[in-house]
């Protein structure tokens, strides 16, 4: 049974808003839980609407939704990723849902037919909220809203001014957070804004404990004496409020300005020192990050960033067990008219939003991505919008949409769920809080998660239309996270995708510093790894006859991002051989697929997949392909491969192949087979979709090839004079060795002179944009034998 007396810390602010006010109490919150206290909190706005669930984001920002389906307050977010306390419906009130509750008892006659007023009425309602919110906890933070002198938040101030008188004095301590201005003309700091606001303050009955005076830099001991001295503090209550390069950078500044000692020494608490170790190593990462990577946001509250809070810090969440630093650039999904300005894009993210407008830039972002094999993130909305292009320009389904958007759509591939088509009021008519999630096994979401049963927050009214269902899913799109009677699509991804996946869910509501969401997570570690491999190749050959054993070349494959691995009919000639090099590749990239485009004959190519699936610890999905007809051979392998192989068939026009490979992440491809233009072109579609390109030319064949032409018939003549007629020995040298120089000056013509030396590479690569693309040619061994690469390192100064 709990005996300790709950301790309460009000947070008011002055002179003008977005002060901190929510930031400072979340920050005070954290270092008294990393002092052994158990917090929670409270906000109290004292605007009339019931809750900022039907607010437009460009008036009050972000809505932020609880575990329990609460809409609140985005400082409700702040308390959450600062600390292990979790916010629901009690940790909100606004003046609106204080007044409805009153006006509600006085219709059933709770006050017995008196006078209601703001005084004892509305005010004994705040303070019954306040008791509510602190059940069961150590210290809470109540924040008021609005600033000290605005008409609605007087019954919160006498509401807390009364609740002190109640509760004591000693329990009770009031931080007042103002700014401290600097005049670049005079050269001085400001304090008579604090002055004035405390006396607003004093003048409604309060007076403030200690002060947060919000400046740009630190305060000297003779400012902070004079802020003491005029509002009545000690001069070690008044703090500075500094600012920082990070929001997570706070609680380290208050603590060295001794925030937590005072706080501790006004409610007359005893508690250790605060383990302020992972705050630390958080700052120093995004202060020194290894690495910085750009998230492109495509959305239309991008005027007012507030309105993607929560997304903002659960992608620099993302970033951080990387050691990367996570910047964010946005782009207006109305004024998107041309999906190519997203060309130089790491990571797309297409976010949550209400209503028609910018719905088509949000398309196009979501096309441009997934075809250009950019990763990409949609959330809720973005969700939406991405099954909508699937459906449009995959699927076959022209004209889809969401009912939202468009309600004689002739694809509503999106729509109301059946019983809410009626509905007309729109606050708490959606889809609120936590709800189960079964991810299925296998699949990138599952991946990231590390397990197949998850809970996440959702805030919409629209969701996927089922009808569709069997049809986005046969044109490749994946249903990989689903309610658990799976009647609510939650995830889609689409697996043969650097990182392509859309959640209905809000995953940014549960991401911590100290605990990125998964989702986030995975997505800028896609980012990163795409990154890490802009230099390196996506299009081109690879003859693995000592390739492989190249200690360069699975670092090639790596940093390149690889997600599959290309096959040749050459490589798998040797199933026993190259099995397990073949396995080994694939641990050292990470690639969990194999991918064989080109097989010829195919013969080979059940042994290699058998024995790659016969090792236990490695994944292998082949997706086997054939320009040539031994597609029955083909079906067998996926046949008995239980849904792990699959098998498509290719085009054999070789002008076909770049839309084919749309979106491949890493593609590898026998150019050496194609005529020199229709390798240009090909080369040309990867530029146009700015994938960096590698060309691996094994001309070595050309030698023995010549030397075998002119041997054959130096034998033949040779052999002649000692044949006897009709001798089996004769016909063999009359009929099949004519035939070998044959065969040999065809496949030479083929393989070997159609290879292309460096100075033919050049000529192949001439008008392609050099501005953008850096050129280098060098040598490396395939077996025994020099081959010529060329590396397209990507833009001037790529990794």
């Amino acid at each position: 049974m709990r005996t300790r007396q709950t301790k309460y810390i009000f947070v008011t602010g002055g002179v003008m808003s977005s002060l901190g006010k929510g930031l400072a109490s979340a920050s005070i919150g954290a270092l008294l839980e990393a002092r052994g206290l158990d917090v929670t909190f409270l906000k109290l706005d004292p605007y009339l609407n019931v809750d900022p669930g039907t607010m437009n984001p460009f008036q009050h920002g972000e809505v932020y939704v609880t575990e329990d389906g609460a809409e609140t307050d985005l400082d409700l977010g702040h308390y959450e990723r600062f600390t292990t306390s979790e916010m629901g419906k009690v940790n909100n009130v606004t003046a609106g849902r204080i007044y409805d509750t009153v006006l509600a008892r006085e219709r059933h006659g709770d006050y017995l037919g008196g006078t209601v007023q703001v005084v004892p009425h509305i005010t004994d309602a705040i303070q019954e909220r306040i008791a509510i919110a602190s059940e069961g906890v150590d210290v809470i933070l109540v924040e008021i809203g609005g600033t000290v002198g605005d008409i609605e938040s007087l019954p919160f101030l006498e509401a807390i001014r009364q609740f002190r008188a109640s509760v004591g004095r000693e329990h009770t301590c009031f931080v007042h957070v103002a700014p401290v201005l600097y005049l670049s003309a005079a050269g001085e700091l400001k304090t008579k804004p604090v002055q004035h606001s405390v006396k607003e303050l004093q003048a409604v009955g309060l007076a403030p404990d200690i002060i947060l005076a919000r400046t740009d830099r630190y305060l000297d001991k003779a400012i902070k004496g004079k802020i003491g001295l005029f509002c009545n503090v000690d001069d070690d209550a008044v703090i500075t409020a500094k600012d920082v390069d990070t929001i997570y950078e706070v609680p380290l500044v208050f603590h060295q300005e001794g925030l937590d000692e005072k706080v501790s020494q006004v409610l007359n608490m005893w508690t250790g020192q605060p383990d302020l170790r992972k705050w630390e190593a958080v700052v120093q990462t995004l202060r020194e990050p290894r690495q910085e990577l750009t998230i492109t946001m495509v959305g239309k509250y991008v005027d007012l960033t507030e309105s993607y809070k929560s997304l903002n810090e659960a992608l620099v969440h993302g970033g951080i067990p990387l050691g990367a630093r996570v910047k964010i650039e946005y782009v207006d999904s109305e004024k998107l008219e041309d999906a190519t300005a997203l060309r130089d894009s790491q990571g797309i993210l297409v976010p949550h939003g209400f209503g028609s407008r910018g719905t088509e830039g949000k398309i196009r972002a979501v096309q441009y991505a997934r075809e250009n094999g950019i990763p990409f993130l949609g959330i809720c909305f973005g969700m939406q919008m991405a099954v909508c292009e699937f459906a449009r320009h995959v699927a076959g389904c022209e004209g889809a949409n969401s009912t939202e958007i468009d309600p004689d759509t002739p694809h509503p591939v999106i729509g109301l769920l059946p019983g809410q088509e009626e509905i007309e009021d729109k606050g708490a008519t959606m889809r609120l809080g936590a709800y189960p999630c079964t991810l299925t096994p296998g699949s990138r979401a599952a991946s990231a998660y590390g397990e197949t049963e998850i809970a996440e927050r959702h805030r919409h009214r629209y969701e996927f239309n089922n009808d569709y269902r069997e049809k986005l899913e046969a044109a490749g799109l994946v249903f990989s996270g689903n309610s658990p009677d799976g009647r609510l699509a939650e995830i889609v991804e689409l697996p043969d995708h650097p990182f392509f996946v859309g959640s209905q869910f809000h995953p940014e509501f549960k991401s911590k510093p100290f605990a990125p969401h998964p989702l986030f997570r995975a997505f800028i570690e896609a980012v990163s790894k795409r990154q890490a491999g802009e230099g390196w190749a996506r299009l081109g050959r690879i003859h693995l006859f000592g390739l492989e054993d190249q200690p360069w070349f699975p670092a090639v494959l790596r940093n390149a991002g690889t997600a599959y691995l290309r096959l040749a009919a050459d490589v798998t000639g040797q199933p026993g051989y190259m099995a397990p090099k073949l396995a080994g590749l694939l641990r050292a990239t990470g690639a969990r697929r194999l991918v064989d485009l080109c097989s010829g004959g195919a013969g080979p190519i059940p042994a290699v997949v058998d024995q790659l699936q016969a090792d236990e610890d490695l994944e292998v999905s082949a997706v086997l392909t054939d320009l040539y007809p031994n597609v029955d051979q083909l079906e067998a392998v996926a046949a008995r491969s239980q849904g792990r192989v699959e098998v498509h068939d290719a085009p054999v026009d070789a002008k076909q192949v770049p839309s084919k490979l749309a979106g491949c992440r890493t593609f590898f491809n026998a150019l050496h087979h194609f005529q020199p233009d229709d390798a240009r072109g090909i080369l040309q579609s990867a530029v146009d979709a700015r994938q960096p390109i590698a060309v691996f030319d094994v001309p070595e064949r050309t030698v023995p090839y010549l030397v075998g032409i002119l041997f054959a018939p130096v034998v033949f003549a040779l052999a002649c004079p000692f044949l006897r007629p009709f001798d089996w020995r004769w016909i063999v040298f009359t009929y099949l060795v004519p035939v070998i120089p044959l065969f040999v000056v065809w496949d030479g013509f083929v393989s070997g002179l159609r290879a292309y030396s460096p100075k033919e590479l050049d000529a192949l690569v001439a008008g392609l944009p050099a501005n953008d693309y850096v050129w280098e040619t060098g040598q490396v061994k395939v077996g025994s034998q020099p081959a010529h690469i060329t590396y397209l390192l990507g833009r001037p100064g790529a990794p």
